[in-house]
C-alpha cells in the first residue's frame, strides 16, 4: 500500500504539469496586406479594355482568419474582420499554418476546415477574392507579428479572334477548364464553363473582347483550355468549332489568341 502511494504521489505531478502545459498560450499579431495588381481593368463595353498600371491592392473585406495547427485539418480558431487590417489573437502554443480569405462576402460559403471546398457559382458577380497563407510558431515566450500577402484568386480572361470571314454576322465563344470552387490549400474543383459575347469588328475580319466576367483559372500556367465558337451567318447558317489552345499569361490576365482558320 506504502508503495502505492508513493507512486501515486509521482505520478500527479506529472499530470498536473502536462495538462499546465497542454492550457499554455500564447499569442500572436496577424496583419493582411494585398499583393500587386497588374490585371487590366474593365469598362462596361466588353470591346474596351484599358490596360490597367500596377498598383498594391488593398485586402478586400471582409477578412476571414482560420488557424489550422499543423498535422490536423480541423480549425483551431476562425476570425472575422471587418474593420482594419490587422489583428491580436490568443492561441494554445504550438505549430500552426494561418489562412487568409478575404472578400467573401457569402457567410453560406465560407469554409468549415480546410478540406471544404468554397463554391463561388452562385455569386453574380463573382466577388474578387483573395488568399494567403503563412506558418507560424506560437509560444509564451513572445508576440510574434506574421505578415501574410494575399493574391487575387480570380482572374480575367481576354480573346482575340482574327480571320473572321465577311459573312459571319455574330459569334458567341464557349470555354471550358475552369473553375468555380477551390479549397483555402488552393486544391481547385467544380470543373465550370464560361461563354463570352464576340462582337465583330466592321471590317469582318479582326474580332477582340475582353470579357467582363472573373473566373478561377486553373493553377498551372500552361493548362491547356478548351474553346468552342459558335458562328452565325448572313445566311442564317450556325457553325460550330472547337480547338484547344494555351492562353498566354501575364499576372492575373489571360489571352486566348484564335485564328478562324485554324478552328
Amino acid at each position: 500500500m506504502k508503495k502505492i502511494f508513493l507512486l501515486l504521489m509521482a505520478i500527479i505531478p506529472f499530470l498536473f504539469s502536462s495538462c499546465t502545459k497542454e492550457q499554455e498560450e500564447g499569442s500572436v499579431t496577424v496583419k493582411i496586406s494585398g499583393s500587386v495588381w497588374s490585371d487590366v481593368f474593365q469598362d462596361e463595353d466588353l470591346n474596351s479594355a484599358k490596360a490597367g498600371a500596377p498598383k498594391s491592392s488593398a485586402a478586400n473585406g471582409p477578412i476571414r482568419l482560420y488557424f489550422v495547427r499543423q498535422g490536423t485539418t480541423t480549425f483551431a480558431k476562425s476570425i472575422t474582420i471587418t474593420s482594419g487590417n490587422s489583428v491580436n489573437v490568443s492561441l494554445p502554443t504550438g505549430n500552426y499554418t494561418v489562412y487568409a480569405l478575404c472578400g467573401l462576402t457569402d457567410d453560406s460559403a465560407a469554409p468549415t476546415d480546410l478540406n471544404s471546398v468554397i463554391n463561388l457559382s452562385s455569386s453574380n458577380p463573382l466577388p474578387d477574392v483573395q488568399l494567403g497563407s503563412k506558418s507560424i510558431t506560437v509560444s509564451t515566450s513572445s508576440t510574434p507579428s506574421l505578415d501574410i500577402e494575399v493574391d487575387h484568386l480570380l482572374t480575367n480572361l481576354s480573346l482575340n479572334l482574327i480571320g473572321v470571314p465577311s459573312t459571319v454576322t455574330s459569334l458567341r465563344v464557349y470555354v471550358r477548364n475552369l473553375y468555380d470552387g477551390f479549397t483555402l490549400s488552393k486544391v481547385f474543383s467544380q470543373s465550370a464553363s464560361m461563354s463570352i459575347p464576340v462582337s465583330v469588328a466592321q471590317d469582318n475580319t479582326t474580332s477582340t473582347t475582353y470579357s467582363g466576367q472573373q473566373i478561377i483559372f486553373p493553377c498551372a500556367s500552361n493548362t491547356s483550355m478548351g474553346v468552342l465558337v459558335e458562328a452565325h451567318d448572313v445566311n442564317g447558317y450556325t457553325t460550330l468549332l472547337s480547338t484547344s489552345t494555351t492562353p498566354a499569361t501575364s499576372g492575373n490576365h489571360h489571352t486566348l489568341n484564335l485564328n478562324y482558320a485554324d478552328l
